[in-house]
């Protein structure tokens, strides 16, 4: 029977002074009781709200700017986009927003309702995105190494489908464009009865 060997490493209780022991630490503390040690910037954007824009202005730390500048600079870079005329047909967006217009009625109905004037609108033209055709490299990585081509029906499929797509004239979606367009505001004619308005641009 083997007798077991003695460690040889040494036994620390947790009584024991050489345990542990106990410093001071210095350092920075955020607002909400976060510690950042040496690292003051870091503390002091944990326990801030506001960050001062390069205007001067508080402005919440999600943005870099107060909301006044990044209005500036918005108008700015839409003004710098060439400027076209709207046929009052094709859709159109606000500029670095969501909201798509799709006639001249859309937008004065919409203008009404938010009792805004068409003049004052950051706009711009669209742009159609079609759909793609297939490329048969789509496969490529899934083809064996000693054959690169498609199963013949496979291929043909391939085919009769881009062939519908290439016929197909209507746009999937519209992305906004490059091109500014400002819409007059109507000359309003108000029906009391409706509560509503009929006009087109000046």
């Amino acid at each position: 029977m083997n007798e077991q060997v003695p460690s040889k490493e040494k036994i620390i209780l947790n009584t024991d002074p050489e345990a542990a022991r106990e410093i001071t630490v210095t350092g920075w503390v955020s607002r909400d009781g976060l510690f950042f040690g040496k690292d003051e910037r870091a503390a002091r954007w944990s326990g801030c709200t506001h960050i001062v824009c390069e205007c001067g202005k508080p402005t919440p730390k999600t943005y870099t700017r107060c909301e006044e500048c990044r209005n500036k600079l918005t108008r700015e870079r839409w003004l710098a986009l060439p400027l076209v005329e709207w046929d009052g047909e094709s859709p159109i967006v606000m500029f670095d927003d969501d909201r798509y217009f799709w006639s001249t009625e859309d937008l004065l109905d919409w203008c009404y309702d938010e009792d805004i004037k068409p003049s004052t609108l950051m706009l711009v033209t669209c742009e159609p995105h079609f759909a793609r055709e297939i490329d048969a490299d789509y496969w490529s990585d899934d083809l064996p190494e000693d054959g690169d081509e498609l199963p013949d029906d496979i291929a043909a499929a391939v085919d009769a489908l881009n062939k519908v797509i290439r016929a197909h004239k209507e746009p999937l979606c519209w992305h906004p464009g490059k091109q500014r367009v400002v819409v007059a505001d109507p000359e309003v004619i108000i029906d009391a009865d409706a509560n509503e308005f009929d006009g087109e641009p000046k």
